[in-house]
């Protein structure tokens, strides 16, 4: 796998693995390696988005790119900052524009669809947006997967319209398997399945979704499948499935760190939780993860929420706050348009209502909600709000409607929500409906009607354990094949990479064995060079630079009298003697080849160690130095780091000399992993040839006498001995700029 263009949207387990194999190439330019750094993150960013924001930090300049907004944009929203997450997705959409790239700016659209789902926003807008741009950009793979997802979006508002303009489309997509794909489609048969009633088909499309997000590392989708899968199995009355389900989605979500997706998955299994009777701690849950969702009141997940709430505190006989939430729930679903939501919480409303003894209020909005239902064609609601009204009725003891056959209004109401259910396909009333309608006839001295409701609620038990099993079969069926492609696919791929690894095993070895020998002679050249060096220079200039250093020194006491000017010029004599007696003590220190002393050190007090080595020099050379560096902590060798930095100083103080403006400034950027240091000057620049050669031991640009071109080449390596590294490039100021890199402490 090569670094793309438009890399895959849900990139394999495989082209993972060949990215970071790519990425350990020890002779891979950094521009390549800053792109692959790139891709890295984008395949990572669901997977494991700690890691794809280190990637993304070893991306350098790469990160800025479009795909690296667009890595930041779907982070920002997997971590809940939707005005930030907006923003990268902003970026990357003008950056594409601009190298007239739409396939860029549909991946940047769906970024918005995303963040749109959860905070409010024109959501249809921007996946029509995708689409648009993905046709233009002729990626039929995204096409196909951005039509799915319409699909998914357009099966919530109207099941039956969408099955008659989608059946083509979903067909593509099941002879094209592709595994990212794979899980929008189920999706969406796992909709039209719950719509004509084949809850076993349900379930199994959602099972194969869950195995499809999870292979593909869309680990947000996996989370939301597993919440849907929680509760189809609450349908069918499989309350330890659901439950299982539930506790899956949790532990996906826990090491996410992702605010919202964990409300969302603590307001989901709290509905599971509610309806396996167990509204208390229901409640609770969906109170710890209500202050995300509330803040974006008019969304459908916030009134998704509310309404659970309402059931529970129903459930709870909480009734006057169950009423609370029920109207905050009707508020967000009018708000976002929601027919079903719309339905949903009228039915919880009436019950609250009625509890608190105000009928007419209940029956008006059990009347709203059987309107909106029949006019949206939300078919599955009208069992559930005539089967409320029944309640009503019972609690209330209403009559049956005039002109019914019945002997009141409870038995005319379960009448009519069996009716209606027999009038969706698939729906099984619950036995408990059969219940009540047994016990209504009883106090109605019907007992035949009596007895006859209790044989059906026995015959609803028994399908209801019929349906139960047959979805446990056709599940475990899915599984076993899932398990075992995946078991075959993990041995194919466990034999190619254990061939894939004797190589690179045997290529790491001769490189590991070219470079040791390398290193070697390096050295060896070092030493040769120095040796013969150091021999005549330490001994021809330790014994006069220390008598000079002792003659300076030991006239303090006699120069306490002398005018101010001479006394300067004295102190400047001792500090240029100490430079050298330092200088001298560096070229011993490259001969040798000793180890990096690290320790915890604040970095003003090595920059202020550094200062004291090069102010002297910035200040004869009239040098003007500009300052501006957090407090931080480092891990280093703290006397290699400010003499590096003295260095560099001094350098630029030679690159400065005779111009005009002589400007010195150090400043920093910081992210969560590491430092980068920059040293820039008004100096004469550095042209690429002299950038090639930079570090190389003994090569410089200074005059012949002024320099040995030890300097760069000592602090390179004491930076990479310390974990980090020197660079080299263009200043803002005019001429170079130098920039250290060091991990944070």
């Amino acid at each position: 796998m090569t670094a793309r263009a438009h890399p895959e949207l849900f990139p394999s387990e495989a082209d993972i693995a060949a990215l970071r194999d790519q990425m350990a190439a020890p002779s891979l330019p950094p521009s390549q390696h800053q792109r692959l750094a790139v891709e890295l993150a984008w395949a990572l960013r669901q997977r494991d988005t700690p890691e794809a924001l280190r990637a993304l930090a070893l991306a350098g300049a790469a990160a800025g790119s479009p795909r690296g907004l667009l890595v930041q944009a779907e982070v920002a929203w997997l971590l809940h900052r939707g005005d930030e997450a907006l923003q990268f997705a902003d970026r990357a959409d003008a950056a594409c524009a601009v190298a007239a790239d739409p396939v860029g700016q549909g991946d940047a659209a769906l970024v918005r669809v995303s963040i749109f789902d959860e905070t409010g926003g024109d959501r249809d807008a921007a996946l029509q947006a995708a689409l648009a741009h993905y046709r233009r950009g002729g990626d039929a793979a995204r096409l196909r997967m951005a039509e799915t997802w319409v699909a998914c979006v357009d099966v919530l508002a109207d099941a039956d319209t969408l099955g008659e303009r989608w059946p083509a489309l979903l067909q593509q997509a099941r002879e094209r398997a592709d595994p990212g794909i794979d899980v929008y489609v189920q999706a969406v048969e796992a909709a039209f399945a719950w719509n004509r009633g084949d809850l076993v088909a349900c379930i199994v499309a959602y099972q194969r979704a869950f195995d499809a997000a999870i292979a593909t590392g869309q680990l947000r989708s996996a989370i939301t499948v597993a919440e849907n899968l929680g509760n189809a199995c609450c349908s069918i009355n499989d309350l330890e499935a659901a439950l299982q389900w539930a506790t899956r989605a949790r532990e996906l979500v826990q090491p996410t760190g992702w605010p919202y997706a964990t409300a969302w998955c603590l307001m989901q299994t709290a509905a599971v939780l509610v309806s396996a009777g167990r509204p208390e701690q229901g409640k609770a849950w969906l109170l710890e993860g209500l202050p995300v969702l509330a803040r974006h009141p008019l969304t459908r997940d916030h009134a998704i929420a509310c309404q659970v709430l309402g059931e529970a505190c129903l459930a709870l006989h909480q009734d006057q706050e169950a009423l609370d939430w029920c109207e905050q729930s009707l508020a967000g679903a009018r708000a976002v348009d929601g027919p079903d939501l719309v339905c949903g919480t009228q039915r919880f409303r009436a019950q609250a209502l009625a509890r608190l003894g105000r009928l007419d209020e209940a029956v008006q909005a059990l009347d709203e909600g059987r309107r909106v239902a029949k006019a949206n064609r939300q078919w599955r609601h009208l069992p559930q709000l005539e089967h409320a009204m029944a309640l009503v009725a019972e609690v209330h003891g209403l009559p049956a409607p005039p002109g019914s056959p019945h002997a009141s209004g409870a038995i005319h109401f379960l009448h009519e929500a069996l009716a209606a259910g027999a009038q969706v396909a698939g729906f099984q009333p619950p036995p408990a409906w059969h219940d009540e309608l047994s016990a209504a006839c009883e106090r109605a001295g019907d007992m035949a009607g009596a007895l006859q409701a209790e044989r059906v609620a026995a015959r609803a038990r028994e399908l209801q354990h019929g349906r139960r099993a047959e979805v446990i079969a056709q599940t475990l069926l899915v599984r076993h094949e899932t398990e075992r492609a995946q078991a075959e696919a993990a041995q194919a791929r466990a034999e190619a990479e254990a061939q894939a690894l004797r190589v690179r095993l045997l290529q790491t070895q001769a490189t590991l064995e070219r470079e040791r020998t390398r290193s070697m002679l390096v050295h060896a050249g070092k030493l040769v060079a120095i040796g013969r060096l150091v021999t005549g220079a330490v001994h021809e200039m330790g014994h006069p630079v220390g008598t000079l250093t002792l003659l300076s020194e030991s006239l303090d006491d006699a120069a306490q009298g002398w005018p101010e000017a001479q006394r300067e010029a004295l102190r400047t004599m001792q500090g240029e003697a100490r430079r050298l007696q330092r200088f001298i003590t560096r070229l011993r220190d490259f001969a040798r080849d000793e180890p990096v002393q690290l320790h915890r050190r604040e970095l003003g007090e090595v920059l202020a160690e550094a200062r004291g080595l090069y102010a002297p020099r910035l200040a004869m050379e009239r040098v003007d130095v500009e300052e501006d560096v957090p407090p931080l902590t480092l891990r280093v060798d703290g006397s290699r780091l400010a003499l590096a930095v003295a260095n560099l100083a001094i350098n630029a103080a030679d690159a400065m000399r005779g111009r005009p403006l002589r400007r010195l400034r150090l400043s920093a950027e910081v992210d969560a992993q590491q430092l980068a240091l920059h040293v820039d000057d008004s100096g004469t620049g550095l042209s690429s040839e002299v950038r090639q050669r930079l570090f190389e031991p003994f090569f410089t640009t200074k005059p012949e006498g002024q320099g040995l071109g030890l300097g760069l080449a000592i602090s390179a390596e004491s930076l990479a001995a310390m974990g980090g590294h020197l660079s080299a490039g263009d200043s803002a100021l005019g001429g170079a700029r130098f920039t250290i890199v060091l991990p944070l402490a």
